[in-house]
């Protein structure tokens, strides 16, 4: 028989338990294999006195004495140092160690997914700025708030005119009900937000089939200032006449009066009759 490890453990058992002249009974024979098979499960785990790893991603530790098997952790935990274990180790949620590993992201209380990075879009009004601090640390996350362009549209009209004279200024705007005048001080409309005035949009029509030359048109703000919508529109021919001026850039406050100031050409061959205005001031804010 091999001289190695198991045979001289096992004859030395026989050789104590039983003199060389005694006959084995079967139950020693029972009991002797009983012996091998735990002597051989023994051998299978532990090699030169060092305890081998029997299940999947097991490893060798030590409790300062004996080796210790240390059982592989849960998907996605980390092992750590833990002075509170037998053999000095843990498994933990790497969040432990100070950084984050996935962000749980909810919609509304509804999980949405969780991943490791963040994408700040703009878009909506919002604007994002990220700033990656490495003095401090941190990164800075701030957001600037773009409202949507709002507008108001003031209406400016009036009622016909019978008979304007040529090289006049009228103006009107403030009563639907009244022609226009040559004095502003009834015809001013009263501006409601602060803002910028960004067009204008006018419509006349009359009853005969005026000739001549050109009219000129601004938006009159407090009776001081002037903010031209066209200096060449002709009023001629057969009504109406559309006057647009969309690339308007003027400043106004709530609470400035405005009116729509209307200069006739110095030379009107025909002028026109029965006119009346009609139109809106448009003011952004």
């Amino acid at each position: 028989m091999p001289q190695n490890s198991l045979y001289n453990t096992l004859r030395s058992w026989i050789l104590h338990k039983y003199p060389p002249d005694k006959v084995m009974t079967a139950q020693d024979v029972v009991r002797i294999v009983d012996d091998l098979v735990t002597l051989m499960q023994g051998i299978e785990t532990v090699q030169n006195g060092i305890i081998l790893p029997d299940t999947k991603g097991q490893i060798i530790t030590s409790d300062g004495t004996s080796p210790v098997l240390q059982d592989v952790g849960t998907d996605g935990r980390v092992i750590i140092a833990d002075s509170g274990e037998p053999n000095g180790w843990n498994w933990f949620d790497p969040s432990v160690l100070g950084f984050m590993t996935a962000l749980l992201v909810r919609l509304n209380g509804s999980d949405i997914g969780s991943q490791t990075a963040l994408n700040f879009l703009d878009g909506g009004g919002l604007t994002w700025t990220v700033t990656n601090d490495t003095p401090n640390t941190e990164v800075e996350v701030s957001a600037a708030v773009t409202f949507p362009t709002q507008y108001v549209a003031v209406p400016v009209s009036s009622s016909s005119f019978a008979a304007p004279a040529q090289n006049q200024t009228y103006y009107f705007g403030g009563i639907p009900s009244r022609n226009p005048q040559t004095t502003i001080t009834r015809e001013q409309q009263l501006c409601p937000v602060t803002g910028t005035i960004t067009g204008v949009y006018l419509q006349g029509t009359w009853g005969n089939t005026p000739t001549g030359n050109n009219h000129t048109f601004n938006v009159r703000v407090n009776n001081t200032t002037d903010a031209l919508i066209t200096n060449s529109q002709p009023i001629s021919g057969a009504s109406p006449v559309l006057i647009t001026n969309a690339s308007m850039s003027q400043a106004v406050s709530a609470g400035d009066l405005l009116a729509i100031k209307w200069q006739t050409p110095a030379t009107w061959t025909t002028p026109v009759t029965n006119i009346i205005w009609n139109g809106f001031i448009v003011i952004s804010y």
